[in-house]
């Protein structure tokens, strides 16, 4: 019985350590956006709302990320943690990691936001290539599972105050 919480630091302490932070001076307008989309969608900050891109593009795009030199005025240092997978796959565009993820940024807000943050999509089936094929895709882990079903019933909670029928 005590074992499983012990079970459950060491799985954490796992996840974290298989993260790389990089600093990311990010554009006022992103920053502002990936906020207002944590907020929406219930992510704890705009460092979640950032990797829930990275996944969408490594997973759903069919290309590397591009890269987007750093505006000069007018931006926010964030520091982004991702995990290996996820960095593999930003390193393999044409410019170095914090220049990816602006690419990514910028491109998932031309993206239906549900699609970017309404679908859980695990980390681990980001890697160097993208996203794994259906046949090798990894099921959600437990937290994403719970995240998965917290998503679907807000998005069922807010179907039932309108006449969509859905």
């Amino acid at each position: 019985r005590f074992a499983r919480p012990q079970q459950q630091q060491k799985h954490r302490a796992a996840m974290s350590e298989s993260k790389s932070n990089f600093t990311v001076a990010v554009g006022e307008e992103h920053v502002q956006w990936l906020r207002k989309k944590a907020q929406e969608f219930g992510l704890p900050d705009e460092g979640k709302a950032i990797r829930c891109c990275i996944n969408f593009a490594a997973q759903v795009g069919s290309s590397p990320p591009g890269e987007v030199a750093a505006a000069k005025e007018n931006v926010e240092t964030l520091v982004v943690a991702v995990a290996s997978g996820q960095e593999a796959w930003l390193r393999g565009g044409s410019g170095d990691v914090p220049s990816a993820i602006r690419a990514v940024i910028g491109s998932c807000m031309s993206q239906d936001a549900n699609n970017v943050f309404g679908v859980v999509r695990c980390k681990t089936n980001t890697t160097e290539t993208g996203g794994r094929t259906s046949e090798e895709a990894r099921p959600l882990c437990g937290a994403g599972m719970d995240a998965s079903a917290k998503l679907q019933a807000a998005q069922n909670q807010g179907h039932s105050e309108c006449a969509c029928g859905s």
